[in-house]
């Protein structure tokens, strides 16, 4: 007696999990969350004068929204770089060598992106991948008497006056020797 009362709980018990096994899988699956995919950015960090990419330029990846720095790395030989494993969001990529200008840009992504940056040598006016040359203190001179316009290439020491004096004394010095523009 006691056997078949143990064997009708079994089986009573076994209804009740039948009987609910669709409330708790429906009950489970309410509460899915499906997260994103992890995304990737590559790109290529080149020269300016002839799309020839530069190594072990900085990289980073900040998060748009909290300004927080999610990624570094720097450029392998031929400057490529590639940041993975991260969520779809907005962003800025900058890119940042020692004697170049910084370039950042704002990227969404959504899914894997590319994002190809190239950076001005700084002091290179003319575009010819030399830094400081004649060329370059000709037009610096040109620039400050106004006879041609400048950009933000031309604000050498970073005072927000495009082609001013002291921009014209640093290139000076440059185009001795006596300084390297950074």
């Amino acid at each position: 007696m006691e056997q078949s009362n143990r064997t009708m709980q079994i089986i009573i018990m076994s209804l009740v999990v039948l009987a609910l096994l669709p409330s708790l899988v429906f009950a489970a699956v309410q509460h899915v969350t499906v997260l994103p995919a992890p995304t990737i950015i590559t790109g290529q960090i080149t020269h300016t004068n002839n799309n020839a990419g530069i190594p072990d330029v900085s990289v980073n990846l900040t998060n748009a929204t909290t300004m927080n720095v999610v990624g570094s790395t720097t450029t392998n030989g031929t400057g490529y770089y590639n940041f993975t494993n991260f969520n779809a969001g907005d962003y800025y990529v900058k890119a940042s060598k020692i004697r170049y200008w910084d370039n950042t840009t704002a990227v969404n992504v959504t899914a894997d992106e590319t994002v190809n940056l190239s950076l001005w040598l700084v002091g290179d006016l003319n575009n010819n991948g030399i830094s400081a040359g004649i060329g370059d203190l000709v037009l610096m001179n040109r620039a400050v008497l106004w006879e041609i316009p400048g950009d933000w290439r031309w604000d050498l020491n970073r005072n927000g006056r495009i082609a001013g004096i002291g921009d014209l004394v640093l290139m000076n010095r440059a185009v001795l020797g006596e300084i390297i523009l950074t």
